[in-house]
């Protein structure tokens, strides 16, 4: 196991306890292991060079959105995999697993956001 540094934290009383919330619905142990996950996250996401893999979760009208799938076949070598999934009579879901820099990823995302119908995208880094 790699060696532990301590360091201790100024933070308003309201914006810890709202963490506490959060992270005792997570299911965290503790806040260090909380912080632990969160700075690993954001030091992934600044990394440029690196490839990670990001799932990308793209609500959107299916009747708006009609081209939506050509942005797979622009990417070839970054999407691995997409699911779409009908919510209702006009909403969908798309599920796009990703291989590729954390610039590639927002080049991707970017074009799905321009897309016609597409109303939310959330991602995550694995």
């Amino acid at each position: 196991m790699d060696k532990v540094v301590r360091f201790s934290v100024s933070i308003q009383k309201e914006l810890i306890s709202e963490f506490d919330e959060i992270i005792d619905k997570k299911g965290f142990k503790n806040r260090s292991n909380a912080l632990q996950e969160i700075i690993r996250k954001y030091v992934n996401d600044q990394s440029t060079d690196k490839k990670n893999t990001y799932i990308l979760n793209i609500f959107y009208n299916h009747k708006m959105a009609k081209d939506i799938s050509l942005i797979e076949n622009s990417y070839p070598c970054s999407i691995l995999s997409s699911i779409n999934a009908h919510l209702d009579l006009n909403n969908s879901i798309k599920i796009v697993t990703l291989y590729c820099s954390e610039m590639m990823k927002i080049k991707i995302e970017e074009k799905y956001k321009i897309t016609e119908g597409v109303e939310k995208i959330t991602f995550y880094c694995i």
